[in-house]
């Protein structure tokens, strides 16, 4: 869960709602006035994006603008994957029914890329020339040499490929 932390009016709902019309992932909401809002928003900035979903009646809804009448059904119970959360402080409370003063969360280590595999294998080989050269092994720490100067070239290469 990645959590967007900006002060008010610096885009974060926005943000949302461009995900949301990106993914296919519904936006949810503390209330159906919220909800309301974020269609509002979705059409002013030209996005189709899914129904947001609101709480009430400690029930999850999904919202529908249709000829300027609100039209909502429950989808608790119903089979929803994903969603994004606009003003999470808000969802929690109104859900849990008190306000939260602290919550914890865990981070979700991102699996290493193919470069940082790479400069993992330049760190060891650069502590393994400085063993070779302590031990007075010279050609062996040339040869050293020669592996980290490939894999820094393979880096490079595979950083300019990124960029292209």
């Amino acid at each position: 869960m990645e959590i967007i932390t900006l002060k008010r009016g610096m885009g974060k709902t926005t943000r949302l709602i461009k995900e949301s019309a990106k993914t296919g992932i519904p936006i949810l909401v503390a209330s159906s006035m919220q909800a309301c809002d974020l269609v509002e928003k979705a059409e002013e900035i030209n996005l189709n994006m899914p129904n947001p979903l609101f709480i009430g009646n400690s029930k999850i809804y999904q919202y529908s603008k249709r000829n300027s009448n609100t039209m909502s059904v429950c989808i608790n119970g119903m089979n929803i994957e994903k969603v994004y959360v606009d003003e999470l402080d808000m969802v929690l409370e109104k859900l849990i029914g008190c306000r939260v003063e602290k919550a914890t969360r865990s981070e979700i280590q991102e699996k290493p890329t193919n470069i940082d595999k790479l400069k993992n294998n330049i760190d060891n080989l650069v502590n393994k020339y400085s063993m070779l050269i302590n031990k007075g092994e010279y050609n062996s720490a040339i040869n050293v040499i020669k592996n980290i100067d490939m894999i820094n070239k393979i880096i490079v290469d595979m950083d300019k490929n990124k960029t292209n």
